[in-house]
């Protein structure tokens, strides 16, 4: 299953940087993560030196049928009724049509926990019994917890301010500066 993948350095990360530009590549991928991961050191090692990058990717799985569609859809439309678009563009329109919600075939949930390893340990404990989690991650600032669908949370999240909830989320599964 494809997933929408990001590989980005961003002006809030890389301040400190001299004559820093923003760069980013957006593209969908079935790889296995860890040929991924070398695509995305490739990325880190085109930036400045002390260059700060992310590895961002789509923590649900895309319905490759139904993006086909739109886009195909999209393309007839734009054959009929011209507009300013740009061939060259294709790759930004496939994933763009991949990221909606609709076209996804995993309802997973994230959450961003910018926290300690005791509040997140309390945190996991307070949602087991309610939803399957897929996974948790370590992240830049904290940990991100994925689970298998959305629940109710109330009467959790509110008790629990460092943790942001994301429905359909790009996961910082990885992340280097140029060295």
């Amino acid at each position: 299953m494809s997933r929408v993948i990001t590989f980005i350095s961003r002006n809030k990360d890389n301040a400190h940087v001299p004559n820093f530009k923003s760069r980013s590549i957006n593209f969908l991928s079935d790889k296995p993560n860890e040929e991924l991961i070398k695509d995305f050191l490739s990325f880190v090692n085109k930036g400045l030196p002390h260059e700060f990058c992310r590895f961002y990717m789509g923590i649900n799985e895309v319905d490759e049928t139904k993006v086909k569609k739109e886009l195909a859809k999209f393309l007839i439309d734009e054959a009929v009724c011209p507009t300013n678009w740009k061939l060259e563009n294709i790759n930004n329109k496939m994933v763009s049509l991949a990221s909606k919600i609709e076209n996804k075939v995993t309802k997973r949930w994230l959450f961003d926990c910018d926290t300690d390893d005791e509040t997140i340990t309390k945190f996991i404990h307070e949602i087991r019994n309610r939803v399957k989690i897929s996974n948790v991650y370590g992240t830049p600032h904290g940990y991100a917890v994925v689970t298998e669908r959305g629940f109710d949370t109330r009467g959790i999240i509110e008790n629990y301010p460092d943790i942001e909830l994301k429905k359909d989320a790009l996961l910082c599964y990885a992340w280097k500066a140029n060295e």
